[in-house]
């Protein structure tokens, strides 16, 4: 079989951390191109497996690398094909400190509820019960601007800011993205909004085990059709209740999963989705558990809010310590970016805290 390089559908890499419009960089690929863009969730897989997925993708297709741990493989795929090109989004910093700070504290509450409460009710905190590891190699190296500047600037690129991703500027933006990938549109890109809203970053890690007719069932819930929180989720039908109109509006619904390895072999998937859909479309248990859904959104909310501010703090003073100064070299690099970046700014003095 031919080798990587030559065989492969791989059209580029977007290189996007924290909150730089990410998602809305991914939609527009999957819905309006000839391309694909493989959630960012199973971007794991394709750098454990780079020869089985370069050469077999069946479609044309750009890799993104939105977590930091990857980095070093994702290194390693650049070199090897120094030839495609690389969208790399960025996004002033503090702003995107501070969003993905109330994003990485939501995950972590949603995804362990009673445990944090427990924690709470012991005297303890939310950041104190936080693996400092977690922060210092999966969070904050998301901002080590100059350090991605320097894998990705051998090869063909484009810096994207947060900015150019506005109503004004989307659509020249991704047309210009979506030429740089030679991807073919099949459809007109528009703005649609805003990617993320507040209930995604709750939904993002949130899972419930509720006992349904005596059966024990961790339930996890998304707005989108086809990006889920992790692989190895099975969807088993739609939540639908006036309940839930205050977090995603009047009509809409919530996608229902489960973990595959919990439900009936894969014979009987069909079956267990059948089992749910009659929960899910009888009015009292579907309103039972969208209550379920609301009473944590609300105590995650609360206890959230409760340190928001601490956290934002404790990681804004890890960038003063640790990138502040690469963020100036990369906007030394991109003096452009200085007229949009407010927090750190080249030539006067900013806040630190």
């Amino acid at each position: 079989m031919a080798n990587s390089a030559q065989a492969s559908n791989l059209r580029g890499f977007l290189w996007s951390m924290g909150r730089c419009g990410t998602k809305a960089i991914w939609d527009t690929i999957n819905t309006c191109t000839t391309g694909e863009m493989p959630s960012w969730v199973d971007t794991v897989q394709f750098v454990e497996s780079p020869d089985y997925f370069l050469q077999l993708y069946s479609r044309p297709f750009v890799l993104a690398l939105h977590l930091p741990h990857h980095t070093h493989a994702y290194q390693t795929l650049l070199q090897d094909h120094p030839h495609l090109p690389v969208v790399m989004a960025v996004r002033d910093p503090l702003p995107n400190i501070k969003s993905y700070a109330k994003v990485f504290l939501t995950s972590y509450v949603s995804r362990r509820i009673d445990e944090v409460a427990r924690t709470l009710a012991c005297g303890g905190t939310i950041i104190g019960s936080i693996n400092p590891a977690a922060i210092d190699q999966w969070l904050m190296p998301m901002i080590d601007y100059w350090r991605h500047w320097s894998i990705i600037e051998k090869s063909p690129h484009r810096i994207v800011d947060l900015t150019d991703l506005d109503e004004m500027r989307f659509g020249t933006t991704l047309t210009e993205i979506t030429d740089l990938f030679r991807l073919d549109r099949t459809t007109p890109i528009a703005w649609t909004g805003i990617g993320n809203t507040e209930i995604d970053s709750f939904l993002l890690s949130y899972r419930r085990e509720l006992p349904l007719l005596g059966r024990k069932i961790e339930l996890y819930f998304t707005r989108w059709r086809n990006f889920w929180p992790e692989p190895g989720l099975v969807t088993l039908g739609t939540l639908r209740s006036p309940l839930l109109d205050p977090l995603i509006g009047p009509d809409e619904y919530l996608f229902v999963h489960a973990r595959a390895d919990k439900l009936l072999s894969w014979g009987g998937i069909e079956r267990e989705r059948e089992a749910l859909g009659l929960i899910l479309g009888h009015p009292e248990l579907s309103q039972m558990i969208a209550a379920v859904v609301i009473e944590d959104h609300a105590l995650v909310t609360g206890m959230v809010g409760n340190e928001l501010d601490e956290f934002q703090n404790v990681l804004i003073a890890k960038f003063n310590a640790s990138y502040r100064s690469g963020v100036e070299r990369f906007l030394q690099a991109h003096p452009w970016l200085q007229e949009r970046w407010s927090s750190v700014s080249l030539g006067k003095t900013t806040s630190r805290i």
